[in-house]
């Protein structure tokens, strides 16, 4: 329905049109970034004049000889159209382009290396991709060569234009660059703080990964040669997307509630479920990811008086749970529990080559395995830059729960100074029931140890102790 409203201009009778709602096809032909503290300016006025023109089109009406008339625009001169309805009530959705990168994609980000390393731009990309990362079933990483989008800086031809991304061009890359304007009317790298830059650099991607303007159709923009595709059960009007147009300048808050359906919709993750364990103080684990999930060995639930003796996966059967078993759906975990004996400590030593031991656990049991390298004649230097010093952990005669956990310390520890003699590891975690093989091994590569005690190069000590 259509209000009208008589009044008298020029001698004849006007019509005020009191809009409805108004939906009109549009969408994102470009997605500059407009500094808000910007917008009241004569080719902003120029921008909006025009839009308003498309839409009187649309409606029928002829603009020739269009006037501005205050709150009003009048057109066939003697009717007046009301600004405010015609500009402001329109649609607002989400959409996105007609390419899209596919979910589960894996997209490499970089900084360029000419852009200062004390800008700030790295650690707010790299909190970009966190945010993407938690949010959908893509995967970004942060490269240093090779990327698939360049963030880099750029020549855009408007001093009042923060950054450009670009759209997809196919269903399989990105958008390749997106350019921070180093043509802007102030230093750009201090003009925005850290959430400032987050923010924008969200709505950027967003668009490189295949996103449209929130309010692209709101503002008219056309619907070819990106396509326009609206996100299903998203909203009319969503004011608080990260991906309306004009929003340089404005901190990051977070994700609203339809952005959040937008990601999850456009980039769904392949798996999602929920694990929920049962006589255990432990939450329920919500699982939204690609990869197949693997409960942790860490995950070491406590009871008073009681030792941990692992997980069932159904409360009356005998079925012990295996870490090595990947959860792709709903799954409810029971916890079981044993009286605490006595402290055993299973020990072996090497100075030459390997030497094992064999040891067995009636129930899955919460471990310490720990490994020592003791120094000799040999520099850390020479232990580290050959492989065979290490302690291995592995379960034998079980090949549906197979496990092989090693110790190698020659990539943290042994990059300790020569006036340090003795180094170690140790980690706790659940082992389940079953036969165990306990190795300690130094390398042979630096020849014969001559078979002393202490060993020429040095030996090693492998440990598990459990209660």
């Amino acid at each position: 329905m259509v209000n009208i409203l008589w009044k008298n201009i020029k001698q004849s009778s006007a019509l005020l049109f009191l809009l409805p709602i108004l939906s009109f096809e549009c969408s994102c032909s470009s997605f500059d970034e407009l500094d808000s503290s910007l917008q009241n300016t004569d080719n902003s006025t120029q921008v909006l004049l025009e839009k308003a023109k498309s839409k009187l089109l649309a409606m029928g009406l002829d603009t020739l000889g269009m006037e501005d008339a205050g709150k009003y625009y009048l057109v066939e001169n003697d009717i007046l159209v009301e600004k405010q309805a015609l500009l402001s009530n329109i649609e607002t959705r989400q959409f996105s382009t007609q390419y899209v990168v596919p979910a589960r994609s894996s997209v490499r980000i970089m900084v360029d290396n000419s852009i200062s390393s004390t800008s700030g731009w790295v650690e707010a990309v790299k909190d970009v991709i966190e945010i993407y990362n938690e949010n959908t079933g893509l995967k970004l990483s942060y490269v240093d060569t090779a990327p698939d989008i360049l963030i880099k800086k750029g020549f855009i031809g408007r001093e009042d234009v923060c950054a450009e991304g670009v759209f997809p061009i196919s269903d399989c890359k990105p958008g390749a660059f997106i350019n921070i304007n180093n043509h802007f009317y102030a230093d750009i790298d201090g003009y925005l703080n850290h959430r400032q830059k987050v923010f924008l650099l969200m709505h950027e991607m967003g668009h490189n990964l295949g996103l449209r303007h929130s309010d692209c159709k709101k503002w008219g923009e056309k619907v070819n040669p990106e396509g326009m595709v609206l996100v299903p059960n998203t909203p009319e009007i969503d004011s608080d997307s990260f991906m309306n147009s004009g929003t340089c300048g404005y901190e990051w808050k977070g994700l609203s509630s339809f952005d959040k359906l937008t990601l999850e919709t456009l980039w769904p993750y392949y798996y999602t479920f929920t694990i929920h364990f049962v006589d255990a103080d432990v939450p329920d684990i919500n699982v939204k990811q690609n990869n197949e999930y693997y409960l942790s060995r860490y995950l070491i639930p406590e009871k008073k008086g009681y030792v941990f003796s692992g997980w069932r996966n159904t409360l009356q059967a005998y079925s012990p749970f295996c870490y090595n078993s990947a959860l792709k759906m709903n799954r409810t975990l029971y916890a079981t529990w044993r009286q605490p004996h006595g402290l055993t400590k299973e020990y072996v030593y090497t100075g030459e080559g390997e030497n094992s031991v064999t040891f067995y656990l009636s129930s899955a049991t919460p471990v310490t395995f720990t490994s020592k390298v003791n120094r000799a004649l040999n520099s850390w230097y020479d232990l580290r830059k050959h492989e065979g010093t290490y302690s291995k952990l592995e379960k034998l005669n079980d090949t549906f729960c197979k496990t092989t956990l090693i110790i190698d310390m020659r990539n943290k520890e042994m990059w300790a100074s020569d006036d340090v003699n003795q180094i170690s590891r140790s980690a706790t975690f659940m082992l389940e029931e079953g036969q165990y093989k306990l190795t300690s091994s130094i390398t042979t590569k630096l020849g014969d140890q001559n078979y002393t005690e202490s060993g020429r190069h040095g030996s090693v000590e492998s440990i598990v102790e459990y209660y």
